[in-house]
């Protein structure tokens, strides 16, 4: 059975987006539980790094996605403290943190899968094996 995933994407959108929430609520709730919520700049660079982080391993679409759900969880549980989305300027500032981590991460990928696609040789197509 063939999926359908990117070059040089190990992990395709659907199972990357799932790890991606999984990944992005442990993040939260770890500096939740270090009194994270006293410096709210601290939980958005946790995620931020999260985001980048799952980059390399699925694909552009589901690590936007996985931005998204990270912004909800910044602005629900540690600005807004009760899950509910508050739109405030620190909210926004997250939200331009975690949008430039993920443009960043999935434009270096990109140019290094297209780099890694150019320099390795692709499979042998003569049906010949060495």
């Amino acid at each position: 059975m063939r999926t359908r995933c990117s070059p040089g994407v190990p992990l395709p959108g659907g199972f990357g987006f799932p790890l991606g929430v999984v990944l992005t609520t442990l993040a939260t709730l770890v500096t939740i539980a270090a009194k994270g919520t006293g410096h709210p700049l601290w939980p958005v660079l946790a995620l931020a790094v999260t985001v980048a982080t799952l980059s390399a391993v699925t694909s552009p679409p589901a690590v936007a996605g996985i931005a998204v759900v990270a912004w909800a969880l910044q602005d629900g549980f540690v600005l807004g403290r009760e899950g509910a989305l508050v739109f405030t300027s620190a909210s926004a500032q997250d939200a331009v943190i975690l949008a430039g981590a993920t443009l960043v991460s999935v434009s270096v990928m990109a140019m290094l899968r297209a780099l890694r696609s150019r320099v390795s040789p692709g499979p042998s197509r003569s049906g010949n094996v060495a």
